[in-house]
């Protein structure tokens, strides 16, 4: 298959998944993998957020993603920078410290590289170079190229290589500049700002140390040139430290570097030139990392895809935009935690932001750095959202943030409980409370429970505030008002319960109901039901007489030595028996008394209802030997049984009258 007809085909695997709502996508070096949307909401007006799950017989992947709009009046990304530049946090600690009104972070992912506590690439803010960074040689190393991931002047994401030009100038003649507040090496010149870790350049006394001061503290603004004048030197041999102005710079240059300086003078005049290729120029911010990944919407690494680095399956970071710059994917997937997430190669990685629509993806720092941070409906500010590798969140360098600068608006969204669940009684109260509210931009809103407006239409109850008292039997809606925001919540009014030992809601009250409606079952004279009391063979033969309206004027005798026809229950159980439903224990008798076990019931289901056999065994203590071995997988097929969560069905456990009653439900529902 060509790479045309490739992207064509998944182009067509995406509209099938807008439509169905789930996919198998399948990527070129990757086995069939099964999708699955666990969780898919609005954030804010522009921001949406997904967790998606991919499984194959051998892998499984959780996927995180932010969907950012840029063409939201009310949406960018933005970027978080440490101060001090060596600073370490958490993601949701920076996001939380640029969390304010008018600038609220709703997602968060972690950044570039970093190293001993500094980024280890370019960052450029409000066109003002932050860190000059490292491209470093070898297709083997993860930034090789000079390529960052900003949002431009225009507003829009966009991830290109760059072109970065350092020197000063001394009477007319640069001088280059090999970095920013970097180690010195071997004939480099590094530029020493009040950003440094130190307050003074850590390096040793084989190098020349120009102290330049200004008028006022430098901005380092790309094309905008900067004269200060030469306030102290440190030559060559002098081990003292010179100390960064607040209001300057330091010039500190090695080898033959040091040497072209040596002839500059305490008092003379340098103008410090840093500027940027034009498609940068007055970008919001640049965060160089790499490599990039997605390129003209293919897969294109400018890493080698073979080295180790790019073929281990480990947690990876990425930031993507479409073609148009208009959106922007914060990316991450989990890794190095078998049977929940293994972890992406590069390539794998690179393929699965193709899948999505990326045109361009840049590989931000992964490992352990790996974070996705979200803001959930209905609360104020961004938490956790994936499972970092460490088994807790990492401190990261810089971090990027989906953020809403929308104004507080009104109520459009609410979300309330009720004091009680279930069906309510005539002459009970309940009280119904907001659980959380939020306006048209998806921003949380504080409601109380007396800003809630209660009506209910059918005149089940009387209204006072946010309480309800019920006094008519019946169903309906109490409708909830604040705003424009409304919301249905269901009720039902009960006379009385069935039994004074059902309080709704319980697990089998429908169940119960049901068949004590059609007569099946029956409580005892105190008014309760005993839901947890054992069944017995005479029982269960009384209910299933009952439920398939078998004939008890005419039996035959079965013959069972304990059933005399004088017995209370002779005819239920001679009708049961004669259909064929419950068989004798052996010696001649029935057994009246014994208690009916999960297998018999089975048994007696499959009879009943003429179950057919299945070529299936769901349960570790269920053998083929077993006297009830298709009668228990039968109706598990069907649904009418069901086993623990340790695999196994307990065929010789007592059958409990709540269970009896889920399970013939369920039989005479099918």
């Amino acid at each position: 298959m060509t790479k045309r007809s490739w992207m064509k085909l998944l182009c067509m695997l995406q509209i099938c998944f807008l439509i169905f709502g789930g996919l198998t996508i399948v990527l070129p070096h990757q086995a069939q993998a099964a999708s699955n949307v666990k969780e898919n909401f609005q954030v804010s007006g522009g921001v949406s957020y997904k967790d998606t799950r991919l499984s194959t017989s051998s892998t499984k992947q959780a996927i995180r993603m932010l969907e950012v709009n840029m063409n939201d009046p009310y949406t960018t990304v933005g970027i978080g920078i440490p101060n001090p530049l060596n600073r370490l946090a958490k993601t949701t600690t920076q996001a939380l410290e640029h969390h304010t009104q008018g600038n609220l972070v709703v997602g968060a992912i972690n950044g570039n590289f970093f190293d001993r506590g500094l980024p280890m690439n370019l960052i450029s803010k409000d066109n003002r170079l932050v860190h000059a960074g490292t491209v470093y040689s070898g297709k083997d190393k993860y930034v090789n190229e000079p390529i960052a991931f900003g949002v431009t002047a225009s507003g829009k994401g966009l991830i290109d290589h760059y072109n970065i030009q350092m020197s000063f100038v001394h009477n007319g003649t640069p001088y280059p500049i090999t970095n920013t507040n970097f180690e010195r090496s071997v004939n480099e010149t590094i530029l020493y700002t009040s950003s440094y870790t130190k307050e003074y350049p850590n390096t040793n006394e084989y190098g020349t140390e120009l102290v330049v001061t200004m008028p006022n503290a430098p901005t380092f603004e790309f094309g905008a040139g900067e004269t200060g004048v030469v306030e102290s030197i440190r030559h060559t041999g002098d081990k003292n430290h010179v100390y960064i102005p607040k209001n300057g710079f330091v010039i500190s240059a090695h080898g033959d570097a040091g040497a072209a300086i040596n002839h500059i003078q305490v008092g003379d005049s340098i103008t410090l030139s840093i500027d940027i290729d034009e498609k940068w120029k007055n970008s919001a911010y640049m965060i160089a990392s790499g490599p990039m990944l997605v390129k003209d919407g293919q897969v294109s690494l400018s890493m080698d895809p073979n080295s180790p680095n790019a073929k281990q399956r480990a947690p990876r970071t990425a930031v993507a935009t479409d073609a148009t710059g208009e959106k922007v994917y914060l990316v991450t997937v989990d890794g190095r935690q078998k049977g929940y997430s293994n972890g992406m190669t590069l390539t794998e990685f690179a393929e699965y932001l193709v899948s999505i629509g990326a045109n361009r993806a840049l590989n931000f720092d992964g490992g352990g750095s790996t974070t996705m941070a979200v803001r959930y409906p209905g609360t104020t500010a961004v938490k956790l959202a994936n499972s970092p590798s460490d088994g807790k969140e990492r401190s990261v360098s810089a971090i990027l943030m989906a953020v809403s600068t929308a104004p507080p608006g009104k109520v459009k969204t609410l979300d309330v409980k009720k004091s009680k669940e279930g069906s309510i009684l005539v002459g009970e109260t309940i009280t119904v409370s907001p659980t959380f509210a939020m306006d048209e931009f998806y921003n949380p809103i504080t409601v109380a429970a007396s800003d809630l407006a209660l009506t209910e239409a059918n005149g089940l109850g009387t209204i006072n505030g946010n309480t309800f008292t019920a006094t008519q039997v019946g169903k309906s809606n109490i409708t909830v008002t604040v705003g424009d925001a409304t919301v249905n919540v269901p009720i039902e009014v009960v006379d009385k319960p069935l039994f004074s030992d059902i309080k709704s809601p319980f697990w089998a009250e429908k169940e119960i109901a049901y068949l004590v409606k059609k007569g099946v079952i029956s409580g005892y004279p105190d008014g309760t039901f005993k839901p947890n009391a054992t069944i017995n063979r005479s029982h269960a033969a009384i209910m299933l007489t009952k439920a398939l309206n078998l004939d008890t004027n005419n039996v035959q005798d079965p013959g069972f030595k304990d059933v005399p026809k004088s017995y209370p229950y002779y005819k239920e159980i001679a009708a049961a028996a004669n259909a064929g439903l419950l068989k004798g224990k052996g010696s001649g008798k029935f057994d009246v008394n014994g208690q009916l076990t999960r297998a018999e019931m089975a048994a007696i289901i499959q009879r009943a209802f003429e179950i057919p056999n299945v070529n299936n065994n769901y349960f570790s203590d269920v053998s083929k030997n077993h006297f009830a071995y298709n009668a228990i997988n039968a109706v598990t097929a069907q649904g009418i049984a069901a086993g623990y969560q340790d695999g196994t069905f307990k065929p010789s456990k007592s059958v409990i009258r709540s269970e009896f009653s889920v399970f013939l439900y369920r039989s005479l529902t099918k």
